[in-house]
């Protein structure tokens, strides 16, 4: 078969022709099922390619037939003018070579796009070469650039992946298939973190989220699991000294103060000791490419990841747009991560600030909440009283379950 023609002309890989002969086939055939989940509208080189497909894609998922027509209304009169109007759809119908070769054409387009993402890759391993950050950072994230350009695995219908998925639903009585957490009567609420879930932990500052996600990253990876915990400069500096403290009962504030104990001491050298033996490893970040990146690379390095949490999700705020706007991608992207890889992830969230009138911390206090609320399939609090700081008495409020959980309060005391 003669390979279409690749446009060059100083622009990034692609190949017109190619794009052409796949809408052309889909609006011939409507044969989506041999793309969906292969092809996505990125792949497209040309906007109104982009917009094409992506109007046959909904049409297939409204499940109605795809054809000129049922395109057309998908697009709208606006759009359906900005490419092209009928005009277009009807050269694409007369681009569609003899054999309606679908899968062929797919495949070249899916080709330039990946070569297109390893120069956009190389782009940005380069401004890391003169970017900042400590080299073994900046390679861990040139690592995962490079990792999270691949070929899909599979495609996300047909009777193969359906079958794979109601398997999923049938390995509950796999222990191993769940993470489970290091408060029991919590768990009895909520369940064990599912694979794909998105868990929310919200609370005031200074008020317990970091205490509660540095216990679970240490139980995780104490049950042989591997780890990723990401987060601000701050925390890195002290991750150790969390450990310890945690761990091996080391005192925060002899630690934070710069004077040690003897005692002290050794327990950091602990700490550092049952590190360099676990899969639980902490890296910094600061927006959501770099989630993204770090994630690729240390699944590559540990040959899969059974947790990732985020300390937390406003750090990947870049304010170049509305924040709210920012949040609800960034929230939508994390969903994406947990469900991409079949693990569970879970951000912190900071709350808006409290008023003389709270008592406890709820769904409508968390900070740009509509698209965290909805994304989630669990949100808990972590909760003290000011006047409970000395005592220790902390409240985990369980606010929202998905699937098969109960509501409810659960006091605890560190």
């Amino acid at each position: 078969m003669p390979i279409p023609r690749q446009n060059s002309g100083g622009l990034p890989p692609h190949n017109v022709d190619a794009e052409e002969a796949v809408l052309g086939c889909l609006l011939l055939e409507g044969q989506m099922v041999l793309v969906v989940g292969f092809l996505e509208g990125g792949d497209f080189f040309r906007e109104k390619n982009q917009f094409i497909y992506e109007a046959c894609l909904k049409v297939w998922r409204d499940e109605a037939p795809i054809d000129q027509i049922s395109v057309a209304q998908a697009l709208g009169e606006r759009r359906l003018q900005e490419v092209g109007g009928g005009a277009y759809l009807l050269h694409l119908l007369a681009s569609v070579p003899g054999g309606l070769q679908l899968g062929y054409y797919a495949r070249v387009v899916k080709e330039c796009a990946l070569k297109r993402r390893l120069l956009e890759a190389g782009g940005r391993i380069v401004a890391l070469g003169y970017g900042g950050d400590e080299v073994s950072l900046a390679l861990v994230q040139a690592k995962g650039l490079l990792a999270g350009i691949a070929l899909p695995q599979q495609q996300e219908g047909g009777l193969d992946y359906m079958m794979q998925q109601m398997a999923l639903l049938t390995r509950q009585a796999d222990p191993n298939t769940f993470v489970h957490l290091p408060w029991p009567k919590v768990e009895e609420l909520t369940g064990p973190m599912a694979p794909g879930h998105l868990w929310l932990v919200g609370g005031w500052t200074t008020r317990g989220k970091t205490t509660a996600l540095i216990q679970l990253a240490c139980s995780v990876a104490d049950r042989g699991k591997r780890v990723l915990y990401l987060t601000n400069e701050e925390l890195i500096r002290e991750f150790d000294i969390r450990i310890a403290a945690y761990k091996f009962g080391a005192s925060v504030g002899n630690l934070g103060r710069g004077r040690p104990t003897e005692e002290d001491s050794q327990k950091v050298k602990d700490a550092e000791a049952w590190l360099s033996e676990h899969k639980l490893v902490c890296y910094k970040v600061r927006d959501l490419a770099g989630v993204e990146s770090l994630v690729e690379a240390v699944w590559s390095e540990f040959e899969g990841l059974d947790l990732i949490i985020l300390d937390y999700i406003q750090l990947l705020v870049t304010g170049r747009g509305g924040i709210r706007e920012e949040v609800s991608q960034i929230s939508k992207a994390l969903k994406g991560i947990a469900t991409k890889r079949e693990i569970p992830l879970i951000a912190a969230s900071q709350l808006s600030r409290p008023l003389e009138s709270d008592t406890e911390p709820g769904l409508f206090r968390l900070k740009e909440s509509g698209a965290l609320e909805q994304d989630a399939d669990v949100v808990f609090f972590v909760h003290r009283q000011v006047e409970d700081f000395g005592a220790g008495k902390t409240i985990f409020k369980v606010a929202k379950v998905r699937l098969m959980g109960t509501l409810g309060n659960v006091e605890m005391l560190w």
